[in-house]
C-alpha cells in the first residue's frame, strides 16, 4: 500500500473517521490493529519482527526500570545489544556472508550460505525508536509504558515506514489523553499537509525522478563536468522534495487523528554550515545521532578534539544506518570531516578573535551568510554523488569529473537545467512561505470566509492533481533504509 497511492487515501479515510467514534480505549486496540493491518499488506511474515521488536523494547524496559546503579546500566546495555543485533542481522548479515565468501574463496574453500532476505520495510526506524526507549528509560528521563502501548507507538503508521523517529515520550501520552479529539485547526492543516505532500511526490519527484536515474544509469565515458554537476544538484532535489514529500504525508495523516509529529526539514539547503545542515536535515534522525551516539562520545568536556572524534564516528555509524555498502561509509565519513572541519574553523576564529580583539564575524550578516551557504553547498556536492552512485568506483570517478572541469568541460551536455530551476524554488520557498503566512494570518483575521475558501481551493487542486498523477509512481527514496 503505497502512501501517495489512492488506496491509502480510502484506507487512511477509513480509519480516521472509525477512530473519531471510539473512546480512547477501543480507538488505541482500533489504532494497533489498522497499523499491523497497514504493515502486513506489504510483508506479512515481517509482522512478527515487527512485534518481536516492541516486545523486547517493552519487556526490556521493565527490566531496566526495575534495576538500580551498576545492574540497570548493564540491562540497558544488554537490551540494546540485542536490538541492535536485530536490526544487524536483518540490514548487514548478507552484507557480512558477502565479505566473508570473498575471504574463504581466496582460501581455497567453499562459499557459505546467506540468508538472502528481503530488508524488513522500516527496520531501521523502529529498532531506533525502541533503543532510544531504552536508553532514555536506563537514564531515568523516561517511564514505563505498557506493552500494548509501546506496540502502538512502533506501530502507529503514518511514521511506521520511514519516520519522523519520534520518542515515547513524544507520542504514547497524546494516545492517552482523554479529550482526545482532533482541532478543527488541526484537520484543516493535516489535509493541507497530506495535499501538499501528495502534489509534490505525484506531480513533481515522479515526473523528475527518471531523469536523474537516466543519468545516473548512462556510461560514464559520455558524463561530462556540466554532467556530473547536475546529476549531484539533481539528486539532491530529487531526495530532499522525494522524503520531505513522505514526511508531509506522514505528518498530515497523523494529523487528522490528532496526533502530532516532529518536523523533518527546516529548509536545509539554506544551511549556512555543515552542522547547520545536519540541524535542519532529517531532522529526527539528527536529534537521535546527537543525542545517543554524539554527545555520549564527546563527554563531558566539550573540547574541539572530542567534537572532532565524535562527529566523525557518530557520522559514520550514521552512514552504515543508511546502508550496508562502502558508498554510505565514505558519505558518513565525509560528512564527519566536513563538521569536525567547521568546529576547528570555528575553534581557530575564537582564538584569532581572542588574539585580536575583533568583533566582526566573515561568516555573520548578509553577505557574510551568502558566502557560508555557497561554500556549504560546495562542499557538500561530493555527498549527493556519494549517496546515489551504484558503487565506490563509479562515485569516484564521478567526483573526479566534478572536481577536474578543466578535464572534462567538452564532453557530455548536462542532462537537464531542471534541477536548477527546482534548486533557485526550493532557496526562494522560505521568502515566499514567509509572505504568504503574513498575508493568510492578516486575511484569516479580516476576511475567514475568503481565507477558507482559499485554502479549500488550494487543498482541491492540490489533491486533483495529486490523483490524476497517480498512474506512475516511484517507491519513496528512504523506503529502502
Amino acid at each position: 500500500m503505497r502512501f501517495h497511492s489512492l488506496l491509502y487515501l480510502v484506507f487512511l479515510a477509513a480509519t480516521v473517521l472509525v477512530a473519531w467514534c471510539l473512546p480512547r480505549r477501543p480507538r488505541k486496540a482500533w489504532l494497533l490493529v489498522t497499523s499491523l493491518v497497514f504493515y502486513a499488506s506489504w510483508h506479512v511474515k515481517y509482522v512478527v519482527l515487527l512485534a518481536s521488536v516492541g516486545a523486547i523494547a517493552s519487556v526490556g524496559g521493565a527490566l531496566v526500570d526495575r534495576a538500580s546503579g551498576p545492574s540497570r546500566r548493564l540491562r540497558g546495555t544488554i537490551v540494546v545489544a540485542l536490538l541492535a543485533a536485530v536490526l544487524g542481522a536483518f540490514k548487514y548479515l548478507d552484507w557480512a556472508f558477502e565479505h566473508l565468501n570473498f575471504v574463504v574463496a581466496r582460501l581455497g574453500g567453499g562459499p557459505f550460505l546467506a540468508p538472502h532476505w528481503l530488508l524488513p520495510l522500516g527496520v531501521s526506524f523502529y529498532t531506533f525508536e525502541a533503543i532510544g526507549y531504552i536508553v532514555e528509560v536506563t537514564r531515568n528521563k523516561e517511564r514505563r509504558y505498557g506493552f500494548f502501548d509501546f506496540q502502538l507507538f512502533l506501530s502507529f503508521y503514518p511514521h511506521l515506514v520511514a519516520g519522523p523517529i519520534m520518542r515515547a515520550k513524544e507520542l504514547i501520552p497524546q494516545f492517552e489523553a482523554e479529550e482526545w479529539r482532533p482541532r478543527r485547526e488541526q484537520i484543516l492543516s493535516g489535509l493541507q499537509t497530506l495535499a501538499i505532500g501528495l502534489f509534490l511526490k505525484n506531480v513533481i519527484v515522479d515526473k523528475f525522478s527518471w531523469e536523474v536515474d537516466a543519468a545516473f544509469a548512462q556510461p560514464l565515458t559520455e558524463v561530462g563536468w556540466k554532467d556530473a554537476l547536475s546529476m549531484a544538484v539533481g539528486f539532491a532535489v530529487q531526495i530532499y522534495l522525494d522524503f520531505s514529500a513522505y514526511s508531509r504525508l506522514a505528518i498530515g495523516s497523523a494529523q487528522l487523528f490528532g496526533i502530532e509529529l516532529t518536523e523533518n526539514f527546516n529548509y536545509p539547503f539554506r544551511a549556512r554550515n555543515p552542522a547547520d545542515f545536519w540541524n535542519r536535515w532529517h531532522i529526527s534522525l539528527s536529534r537521535w545521532i546527537r543525542d545517543y551516539l554524539f554527545f555520549p562520545l564527546v563527554g563531558k568536556r566539550m573540547r574541539v578534539s572530542r567534537m572532532c572524534w565524535a562527529s566523525i564516528a557518530s557520522m559514520v555509524l550514521c552512514g552504515l544506518w543508511h546502508g550496508a555498502g562502502y558508498t554510505f561509509i565514505l558519505w558518513g565519513a565525509y560528512h564527519g570531516l566536513l563538521t569536525a572541519g567547521y568546529y576547528v574553523a570555528r575553534w581557530a576564529l575564537g582564538q584569532w578573535r581572542k588574539k585580536t580583539g575583533a568583533t566582526t564575524d566573515v561568516f555573520e550578516g548578509r553577505f557574510g551568510g551568502l558566502l557560508s551557504g555557497a561554500l556549504t553547498w560546495v562542499l557538500l556536492l561530493p555527498t549527493w554523488i556519494l549517496f546515489r552512485a551504484a558503487n565506490v568506483k563509479e562515485a569516484l570517478q564521478l567526483i573526479g569529473i566534478l572536481l577536474t572541469p578543466w578535464s572534462h568541460l567538452h564532453h557530455g551536455g548536462g542532462f537537464a537545467k531542471k534541477p536548477f530551476a527546482l534548486m533557485v524554488a526550493i532557496w526562494l520557498a522560505p521568502f515566499v512561505v514567509e509572505a504568504l503566512d503574513a498575508r493568510s494570518s492578516n486575511l484569516a483575521r479580516t476576511r475567514p470566509a475568503l481565507f477558507g475558501l482559499g485554502r479549500g481551493a488550494i487543498v482541491g487542486v492540490a489533491l486533483l492533481f495529486a490523483i490524476l498523477y497517480m498512474g506512475s509512481q516511484t517507491a519513496f527514496v528512504y523506503f529502502q533504509f
